[in-house]
């Protein structure tokens, strides 16, 4: 197993990485892996930090965001094999923003505002190296790696590529016919995606 930094919040942290690695390989140490957490948990924030500002303030603000997940784990117990990870997040469909959509947020999801992605296809379509939203997942990165000092790690946002990430930029009401009727331009937007 590759050395993983500890966690000076969970003191059992190697065996159960020990018994995820087993669970992974098919085998079985002292028991299987457990994890406890209820869903959508994370974004539970109560009073722990200030409800200032817009929700896109909120979401992009890497200082509340880390603030907010430090206070949520303070003295807090990580049983089984929950760990406390932070997360920079900004919704499932942050890969097909970072193509120049814009996202518009809820209290405990994003998404993209659809729009038609024109007949010249993929060839249009780059990543923005330089957005607002590459920039955030970059700063709450940084932020959240220099405050942990081994108390959490630190994830990486989710990624949805290929055919959701299209979903994303068209709407389900937009993509479905077009994998019918142009399957060509589908495959070129998400090429592989539509293969046997």
């Amino acid at each position: 197993m590759d050395t993983i930094a500890g966690l000076a919040n969970k003191n059992d942290w190697e065996r159960s990485l020990e018994r995820i690695e087993a669970w992974f390989q098919g085998e079985l140490l002292d028991r299987p892996p457990v994890r406890f957490s209820r869903h959508n948990e994370e974004y539970e924030h109560g009073d722990l930090g200030s409800a200032n500002g817009t929700l896109r303030e909120r979401w992009c603000d890497a200082e509340y965001q880390v603030s907010v997940f430090e206070k949520r784990i303070a003295g807090k117990a990580f049983n089984g094999e929950t760990f406390p990870v932070f997360w920079p997040n900004l919704g499932p469909d942050v890969y097909a923003a970072l193509y120049g959509w814009e996202l518009e947020y809820g209290e405990v999801t994003s998404w993209c505002r659809h729009r038609p992605v024109a007949r010249d296809g993929a060839a249009g379509l780059f990543l923005d190296w330089t957005g607002p939203y590459l920039r955030f997942l970059k700063e709450a990165t940084e932020l959240a790696l220099e405050r942990s000092k081994g108390r959490w790690w630190v994830g990486y946002t989710d990624l949805h590529p290929s055919m959701d990430c299209v979903a994303a930029w068209l709407g389900q009401s937009e993509l479905c016919p077009l994998l019918y009727d142009d399957p060509d331009f589908a495959d070129e937007l998400a090429p592989g995606a539509c293969d046997d």
